[in-house]
């Protein structure tokens, strides 16, 4: 069934846009690490910059209580503990300082526990996840990790972001698929500390593992390239009458994307009702088609550095891009840690850079792909099963 309504700006914790841009320099606030010594020599453009960060943070508040968004609120309270009180303490020699926000290739030496700690999550967001089977965490991810993933991507279909004449160069790609799962570019988004800090809030523990996923291309329909179309359908991809679809999925944007531009779509009406829906539709529910006919497909606009995460029970896909622009994204999602096996597995797929074995012998992809294994942080380790959760 086409999409029939895109929720407003509101319903995705996105308010006005100033705030929207205060609450994304808020986000942003996670986890730099800077030596003592780096932190010596620029003492007083620190202080300054802490100053004006403090400013905005204050005006944040502001807007956050008269908004009454819990979200913003909670995310000041931590970005101002990260540059304000440590920011004001010299630390000790050889000591790590948090500062605003994270450069994972520069710092392999952060500590393995996440800066973010309980209220990333507002009570409208898992409002939004019980009622709904989504939510956006907006802001998540800054722009200085989204850009090197982005570059993997394009570069992936030798494709330049303004220079439309080269969308369109590569073969078609199999659901807009672009099967690249080890690159050091997404490994710094999947150990980024706010990311996991998100994905601890929704299973209610830290111990996790994150998915070796892979990237997005969506280029606009173009009746010059008709080939390049996106197949994909509403779909689940574990049944969501069984107990181990109680899980959550995610899709973090790298680029802008509103109504009819490939955003992500799901059938929130069909979650509420499951039971309802296979008393109607018997049979199976994975590589099958969702029967959308009398159900709201919902579009869910998104901004660069969003993480759309949603219940594996919710039926979803990406729109087709009626836009001017590509869509790009990565899949992203964590899930308690498992068995011995799967560990061996995962942490084999790194050293080797191959995607796990049910990813293979996708269209276009390069098997192993070129260069050595991703450099982890120690909380990347934990992520990937390399070193065990204490």
């Amino acid at each position: 069934m086409e999409a029939k309504s895109c929720p407003p700006r509101a319903m995705l914790k996105l308010p006005e846009k100033s705030l929207c841009s205060a609450q994304r320099r808020a986000n942003s606030l996670s986890s730099k690490g800077v030596s003592a010594r780096a932190w010596r020599r620029s003492t007083n453009k620190a202080s300054r910059h802490a100053t004006s960060q403090r400013t905005s943070l204050r005006k944040l508040l502001s807007r956050a209580v008269q908004h009454r968004r819990r979200s913003s609120k909670s995310v000041f309270h931590a970005a101002k503990s990260a540059i304000g009180d440590q920011l004001r303490a010299a630390p000790a020699p050889g000591a790590t300082l948090m500062l605003p926000h994270a450069s994972l290739v520069e710092n392999y030496g952060a500590p393995a526990t996440s800066c973010y700690g309980p209220g990333m999550l507002s009570e409208l967001h898992r409002e939004a996840l019980a009622r709904d089977g989504y939510t956006v965490i907006s802001g998540l991810v800054p722009d200085d990790l989204l850009g090197p993933a982005r570059e993997v991507i394009t570069a992936f279909v030798h494709a330049e972001l303004d220079r439309p004449e080269t969308w369109y160069r590569h073969d078609p790609l199999e659901w807009s698929i672009v099967p690249v799962h080890q690159a050091q570019a997404f490994w710094d988004i999947r150990q980024s500390p706010a990311v996991h800090g998100a994905f601890a809030e929704l299973y209610g523990t830290e111990r996790l593992w994150v998915s070796m996923d892979r990237g997005v291309f969506k280029v606009p329909l173009s009746k010059k390239h008709p080939a390049h179309v996106d197949e994909s359908v509403l779909h689940w991809d574990a049944d969501p009458r069984r107990a181990t679809s109680y899980t959550y999925q995610g899709m973090l944007f790298l680029t802008d994307v509103g109504c009819g531009e490939g955003a992500f779509e799901c059938v929130p009406s069909i979650f509420r009702n499951l039971e309802q829906y296979f008393v109607a539709h018997p049979g199976p529910a994975v590589d099958a088609p969702v029967h959308s006919a009398g159900y709201d497909v919902v579009q869910v606009p998104a901004r660069a550095g969003d993480l759309v995460v949603w219940s594996s029970r919710l039926p979803h896909h990406g729109g087709r891009n009626h836009g001017q622009r590509p869509r790009l994204s990565m899949a992203l999602a964590m899930r308690p840690e498992g068995s011995e096996d799967q560990r061996s597995h995962r942490v084999e797929c790194w050293q080797q850079r191959r995607a796990p074995r049910w990813w293979r012998g996708w269209r276009g992809q390069i098997d192993p792909e070129p260069g050595p294994p991703a450099r982890l942080t120690p909380l990347g380790r934990r992520l990937l099963g390399v070193d065990r959760w204490p």
